[in-house]
């Protein structure tokens, strides 16, 4: 009876060590970062354009012939349900999710985008630059976060240089680094990193943040 009482003992113990272990492995599971490591290119298409326009009744340009595009990079595209369009005259930049439109930046618009799971919660956010000024470009940094449904912009700004996203190769960063744009036009382009680090992108408890 004693030898039965230890054996259920010792079993007891090893299955809770087995379930610390596997809640261990879930929490620390974190997505992959997705960006650009050295250069990004924006290509318009018209893929989910008539959706967006039927969503979109807010914006009314000023300009009769701006016309909107899709220019949702590849790997945002098949890494998450986001969908940004951005205005060829305009350049107001919009992201369509779930039904919805949010507001992206004017005056320049989006430059360039990135996913992460900083908050940690299983789910990307879309992490994305812009460039507007007038007189003096600056350069922003924002993301939209799914779980909340906001978009938050930062409020550094980055003076008379535009800014892109990028990460490592291992994926295990969200950097901010200098860039410099090659346009065709405001929704086709090609920005590329000049390797001056700008900050990073990070979450400090539970609080996504930048780091100089």
């Amino acid at each position: 009876m004693r030898k039965y009482f230890y054996m259920m003992i010792i079993c007891t113990l090893i299955l809770t060590i087995a379930g610390c272990s596997n809640n261990e492995q879930i929490t620390s599971d974190t997505l992959a970062i997705r960006a650009a490591t050295t250069e990004l290119e924006i290509k318009p298409s018209t893929s989910k354009v008539e959706d967006f326009l039927t969503r979109n009744r807010q914006f009314i340009s000023s300009y009769d012939t701006d016309t909107s595009y899709n220019i949702t990079p590849d790997f945002v595209a098949e890494n998450s349900k986001f969908s940004v369009f951005k205005y060829s005259i305009s350049s107001g930049s919009f992201l369509l999710y779930d039904g919805e439109v949010y507001s992206l930046g004017m005056f320049g618009g989006l430059t360039s985008v990135a996913l992460a799971d900083l908050d940690r919660d299983h789910q990307y956010e879309l992490y994305f630059t812009v460039g507007w000024g007038s007189g003096i470009h600056r350069s922003q940094i924002g993301y939209f976060n799914p779980s909340t449904k906001r978009v938050t912009v930062f409020d550094f700004q980055y003076f008379d240089h535009d800014m892109m996203l990028t990460t490592g190769e291992a994926g295990a960063s969200l950097i901010v680094n200098e860039a410099a744009i090659e346009y065709v036009s405001l929704v086709d382009f090609k920005i590329k990193s000049d390797n001056k680090l700008i900050a990073s992108i990070v979450s400090e408890k539970g609080e996504i943040k930048l780091s100089y």
